[in-house]
């Protein structure tokens, strides 16, 4: 029974994280890339940035860490359209910061998934 529902309740738990770490993890992108605001207007969009990129962090942490069957096709089915639409309108700079916290995310995902297996073998092995 939680085999059908884990990897809907893994998204959920990512972009919830996401949206109550938006403020942080958007501050930490301004402080890295200087890049706050929009050109014309004095808009603060650090919680949007940091919901974006929080989104595709913890979705792809958690799915790669805690995942079954299938994970790949649910990363592909719900972040892969984050990563094409920077794609899409040719900012390829957006895209490079997208593909960087996703290889981020898939190191530190496996190193999850690692550890637990080697700490936890029956826990993972009802997982799977």
């Amino acid at each position: 029974m939680i085999n059908a529902f884990l990897n809907p309740l893994l998204i959920a738990l990512g972009s919830a994280a996401a949206y109550f770490l938006s403020i942080p993890i958007g501050g930490l992108h301004c402080r890295l890339t200087g890049e706050c605001s929009a050109v014309y207007a004095s808009i603060g969009f650090t919680p949007y940035i940091g919901l974006i990129l929080g989104y595709v962090f913890f979705v792809t942490f958690l799915l790669i860490g805690i995942g079954n069957q299938k994970k790949f096709w649910w990363l592909m089915f719900f972040v892969g359209p984050v990563i094409a639409w920077p794609v899409y309108e040719s900012n390829y700079e957006v895209a490079s910061e997208f593909l960087i916290v996703i290889v981020f995310a898939l190191l530190v995902g496996v190193v999850l998934n690692k550890a637990i297996t080697k700490l936890a073998p029956t826990f993972m092995a009802k997982l799977r």
